[in-house]
């Protein structure tokens, strides 16, 4: 596929050269003419291959919704190669994006975080995404019940209020973890299997 980049310029050009070097590897498109990269028809076939190949789209396409939404389809962080943040404010594309690869929530925006909704949706795909919601979703019961219902650590993200709650605390002993007191002082560190995890500090 890297032989594309030393290719004559009709073979650069051509769709089915392209595609065939890009089914090999995706990075190949990169090295294919303007004139491909500016086809939607095109990308949005390419895009079957890779999410990623959005990255050398032209910026008229990185611009496209419907673009945008299949390379997310494709590949969910690939969302941080849309050309426009709007598509970050987005609550269908990140929700698209993030149920391919719960890791893309890392790219929401800012007030897309704060929206318990995909905060829900986030964790219904891996309980880590906690690390990535707004801090005031920690203290929000729904959200913490619904991670550590998953992972008993998930606790540690809790807000001090909420990793005290006898039922999300129940739940997290279930699963192996305790949360361990020291005097008159708030949960200081969670515990399981002889590891010691250091939860934020305490107010």
């Amino acid at each position: 596929w890297q032989a594309l980049s030393k290719a004559p310029p009709a073979v650069r050009a051509d769709p089915r050269m392209g595609l065939a070097a890009v089914r090999q590897d995706w990075r190949a498109f990169q090295f294919t003419y303007q004139n491909l990269r500016e086809n939607k028809e095109f990308v949005l076939e390419v895009l079957k291959t890779s999410g990623f190949t959005l990255q050398f789209a032209s910026e008229a396409l990185r611009c496209n919704r419907e673009v945008v939404l299949e390379a997310v389809r494709q590949d969910g962080c690939a969302v941080r190669h849309a050309f426009y943040q709007s598509f970050r404010e987005d609550f269908d594309i990140m929700k698209e994006a993030i149920a391919n690869d719960w890791r893309s929530y890392e790219y929401a925006s800012t007030e897309l975080k704060k929206n318990k909704d995909l905060a829900l949706f986030a964790i219904e795909q891996s309980w880590e995404a906690l690390q990535f919601i707004d801090e005031e979703l920690h203290d929000n019961l729904d959200v913490m019940t619904a991670a550590v219902s998953q992972k008993g650590e998930a606790l540690r993200y809790a807000s001090d209020r909420l990793r005290v709650n006898p039922t999300l605390v129940s739940q997290a002993a279930n699963d192996g973890w305790e949360v361990v007191t020291e005097g008159n002082d708030v949960a200081l560190q969670l515990r399981t299997q002889g590891i010691t995890w250091a939860p934020r500090p305490v107010r």
